[in-house]
């Protein structure tokens, strides 16, 4: 019964750390980016980069939540599978 709960929470966390990253990336204001870059900050240098093209950063957060949701139900079907018979 452990696993099964393990595994299920296992997706379900991966899956919220996506979806906050993702959020974070669209979140943040060009404008607060830039002014990040500016002072030199290693965050705001770093957003600037992700904002520049977007597309690979986000394409590697929703592939992450793919396998997590993929390889999550997967190990929690399995677990259940015993537990349940």
């Amino acid at each position: 019964m452990f696993e099964l709960i393990f595994f299920a929470s296992f997706a379900v966390f991966f899956s919220f750390m996506c979806s906050l990253f993702e959020a974070a990336l669209y979140s943040v204001p060009i404008g607060h980016i830039e002014s990040l870059a500016k002072t030199g900050s290693v965050s705001g240098r770093l957003l600037k980069k992700f904002r520049e093209n977007v597309d690979v950063p986000i394409a590697g957060i929703l592939s992450l939540n793919t396998i997590a949701h993929t390889g999550g139900a997967a190990l929690a079907g399995a677990a259940a599978a015993e537990v349940l018979g």
